[in-house]
């Protein structure tokens, strides 16, 4: 079943791969269409062609699914630090956001 979910996220993001950005979704993050994404049972790793970078985050694949359909749909800043101090534990999410953004895995 999750992978069936996963693989209807993932043929979504392919659709929806050129955003176009307006002024209701100019403030939202979105995943680079450039990231290749692997999931696993515990973690989620993503790969951005263009700059060549990595990031991986230890993630239950439920958890991995969230992110990626907020993600691929749009989500505000603070929605996502919300999500990483609730999945995380922590309240450095915000340092998780700049380190998505600086290795352009969002957008």
């Amino acid at each position: 079943m999750a992978v069936l979910c996963l693989l209807r996220l993932l043929i979504e993001r392919k659709i929806h791969m050129i955003q176009i950005y307006n002024r209701k979704n100019i403030s939202l993050l979105f995943l680079s269409p450039y990231t290749d994404i692997h999931i696993s049972d515990e973690s989620i790793f993503f790969h951005q062609r263009i700059f060549d970078t990595y990031i991986s985050f230890h993630f239950k694949s439920m958890d991995s699914m969230h992110l990626i359909n907020k993600l691929t749909i749009g989500i505000n800043e603070t929605e996502l630090y919300l999500f990483f101090c609730k999945i995380l534990g922590k309240n450095n999410g915000k340092e998780y956001i700049n380190m998505l953004i600086r290795t352009g895995i969002i957008e």
